[in-house]
């Protein structure tokens, strides 16, 4: 069996899904990325990693939900294809608070989008992190179809040291 160049390239074409950074535009798909795509405010996620980048959000809103005003831990990052969550622990005298920010490197454009904001204390980036996840599930048909057995798992996990 012959395959033409084309054919070839295109079999290895991931699908992209964009997430509109207000969380309010439907969720858009694309074979390829383009900067007018990420200029008007999308984030694009390897849809093949849908499931896992929703778990280390659940992972990270029980953090969150825990008494972390008080807990004191490293700054670290999850990883998913393409795509990164970044945590940034900001030390405090009486806890800490986190910057989370979600980056995305495909076809050679580094797409960020900045999830929570440590001035924000861990209240309103657990509610951002909350809110982000009721986007993503409203898109169904993106998870694959045993999700609910996934547990969040932590994978290639880089820990910084301050």
């Amino acid at each position: 069996m012959v395959f033409s160049i084309t054919q070839v390239l295109n079999g290895f074409s991931q699908k992209t899904a964009l997430l509109s950074i207000d969380l309010v535009k439907p969720i858009l798909y694309t074979d390829s990325l383009t900067i007018d795509q990420v200029s008007q405010n999308y984030f694009p996620i390897q849809v093949n990693c849908f499931d896992t980048i929703y778990s280390h959000l659940e992972y990270l809103k029980k953090l969150l939900s825990e008494d972390i005003q008080r807990a004191k831990f490293q700054s670290f990052e999850l990883r998913a294809g393409a795509t990164r969550i970044k945590v940034s622990s900001i030390k405090h005298a009486y806890g800490d608070s986190y910057d989370i920010e979600l980056i995305t490197k495909l076809n050679e454009l580094t797409s960020s989008y900045k999830l929570g904001d440590n001035k924000k204390l861990n209240k309103g980036v657990k509610k951002k992190v909350e809110k982000l996840m009721i986007y993503m599930k409203n898109a169904s048909s993106l998870f694959n179809n045993e999700f609910i057995e996934i547990q969040p798992r932590m994978y290639d996990v880089i820990i910084y040291k301050d």
